[in-house]
């Protein structure tokens, strides 16, 4: 009887703690990380490129503020390259995400330059939307500097952007950046909803 007891209680115990939900990340600047950042703050999950990554800069929406926003800007700790990640997150109660909705960033003059090789802006319905766009090259080289960038605004608003600055491509060629770039949206759209994702398979394409 005795057994049997224990046995209730280890498995009442066990189903308990499996039916807590996980606590959202919250960003540290005192922390690296790797790979991804699952649940950040509750609202998506994070694939991050190859690499440790810290937060050098980040900003929440004040406490006297409604709603809730995140700006926070990521880096490679990679000291020979200049590798960054910016994430934007506003709620729908926040002042940023009405904002936000007014503007496409892809298409918009400064953005639409003759590097950008991928843009798509899918209207869903007024204030819904996604959008992204890609770009590769400088005038000087044109497998070196590319960036990924792709937003969802729907009740919440979520941007994510990854640029490098003086990394190089392994191909110059625009249908393997193309190819590239198809995964990379992909992975972060999948971060979007929650799916697990991951940005390892870049490695493949970037030149050591």
């Amino acid at each position: 009887m005795k057994k049997f007891i224990s046995s209730f209680l280890f498995l009442t115990l066990f189903i308990f703690i499996n039916l807590i939900p996980a606590q959202a990340q919250e960003l540290n600047k005192d922390k690296f990380y790797k790979n991804s950042i699952d649940d950040l703050y509750g609202m998506i999950n994070l694939p991050l490129p190859p690499g440790n990554w810290f937060v050098q800069d980040m900003a929440l929406g004040a406490p006297e503020e409604k709603g809730f926003y995140l700006f926070a800007q990521l880096r490679s700790d990679d000291k020979f390259y200049n590798d960054e990640v910016l994430v934007v997150i506003s709620d729908k109660d926040s002042i940023e995400t009405e904002y936000r909705k007014e503007y496409k960033v892809c298409t918009h003059p400064t953005n639409a330059t003759e590097f950008q090789l991928v843009q798509s802006v899918t209207d869903r319905a007024p204030g819904s939307f996604e959008e992204f766009c890609s770009a590769k090259g400088n005038d000087i080289d044109p497998a070196q500097n590319y960036s990924f960038y792709i937003a969802d605004c729907n009740e919440n608003c979520v941007e994510v952007s990854w640029f490098s600055f003086n990394k190089k491509l392994k191909s110059p060629s625009e249908d393997d950046f193309i190819e590239m770039s198809d995964q990379v949206i992909g992975a972060f759209r999948d971060g979007f909803y929650k799916k697990q994702s991951s940005l390892e398979f870049t490695a493949q394409y970037i030149a050591e």
